[in-house]
């Protein structure tokens, strides 16, 4: 069976966030790209947020860098990533673990 391929937009938050944190953290780029294409067809991978609508993925997989999460949410046709925090950061909606 084929995955639906859903369209992922990035919103303006998300993209600030990039552009923030993309000279601090190793490897951030390859982890967004990775991100798109796999929740283009299983966007029901993220975690559970403090926000229903919203779920969290989080990059911590990588030697030396804090823990980065990005949150997104999804339709059946979209998936949109709507900002990306580094652990720490006060953000709301923080992954229930």
């Amino acid at each position: 069976m084929a995955h639906l391929h859903r369209r992922v937009i990035k919103t303006k938050g998300f993209k600030q966030d990039l552009k923030r944190l993309e000279t601090d953290i190793h490897r951030l780029n390859d982890f967004i790209k990775g991100a798109e294409e796999i929740l283009s067809r299983t966007p029901e991978l993220g975690r559970s947020t403090s926000n229903p609508d919203m779920l969290g993925l989080p990059m911590s997989e990588l030697q030396d860098n804090p823990k980065v999460v990005l949150y997104y949410c999804y339709n059946k046709k979209e998936v949109i990533f709507l900002m990306l925090a580094k652990e720490g950061d006060p953000r709301p909606n923080a992954i229930v673990m």
